[in-house]
């Protein structure tokens, strides 16, 4: 009777110890799965800040990129129109230059000859100008034959003055060539207006291309942390109801 009273009991306790056993291992499979979903929608939370600090980043390091790129292109085609705006004022100067010696009866070999010489280092300097740009190339064309047309009629000049014998007078005292006219002081001012709106003008466009590219890295920036939102309120409502069950066991 004692015996079969002892394995009864035994049998009661080996039970117990099994439901015990069994309840520990759902409680535990119960919390790390709370855990593991807490970790999970507490990094898909930084992963939001992360990402989208790191799309403003890569957006900021291709605008000034872009905004590099687009002072240097600008830069280097005023750069062109101004010296075609230099050549252009030389070479009107060249030209009034030898208009004025033309006129008068004496010939002026010296000065002549140094226009020869400004003339020559002129038509050098529009040859070797690198342009681009349709504006620009039709405008160095132009200058181009302007310094060729004055080359020829300074070639003219020499020959008439070569038959004069007037350039064996070069070491004579001769007088300077007149001052600026009119004409080339207004060119010389609408270079410098035109240098003044260039700078206005880039300055805008460069204001205006920052606006336009920040606009566009707010819009991928909402929608990045839209989706990456979404994914980590998901998360979390997965690890709020994952601590509910736990709450729920131990009750």
């Amino acid at each position: 009777m004692n015996e079969a009273l002892s394995r009864s009991e035994g049998k009661v306790k080996a039970l117990q110890t099994g439901s015990m056993q069994s309840v520990n291992s759902g409680l535990s499979s119960t919390r790390n799965a709370a855990e593991f979903a807490t970790n999970a929608a507490e990094e898909a939370a930084d992963r939001v800040h992360q990402e989208v600090a790191a799309l403003r980043l890569q957006r900021a390091v291709k605008d000034d990129a872009a905004r590099q790129k687009l002072v240097e292109v600008r830069t280097q085609q005023r750069r062109q129109q101004r010296h075609l705006s230099e050549a252009t004022i030389q070479a009107e100067l060249y030209k009034e230059q030898l208009e004025h010696l033309l006129a008068e009866k004496k010939p002026r070999p010296r000065q002549l000859q140094q226009l020869i010489e400004g003339v020559k280092g002129l038509e050098g300097r529009v040859r070797d100008l690198e342009v681009s740009g349709k504006a620009n190339r039709s405008v160095h064309a132009v200058v181009a034959h302007s310094v060729r047309s004055l080359d020829g009629r300074l070639a003219k000049a020499l020959m008439i003055m070569d038959r004069t014998k007037g350039h064996r007078n070069l070491e004579e005292n001769e007088a300077e060539f007149v001052s600026e006219s009119k004409k080339i002081k207004r060119m010389r001012k609408t270079a410098e207006e035109q240098e003044s709106k260039f700078r206005v003008e880039l300055d805008a466009r460069v204001l205006t291309q920052q606006v336009r590219r920040t606009a566009r890295t707010e819009r991928h920036v909402a929608v990045l942390g839209a989706r990456l939102g979404a994914e980590a309120q998901s998360r979390a409502e997965v690890s709020e109801k994952a601590l509910f069950v736990l709450k729920e066991s131990f009750s």
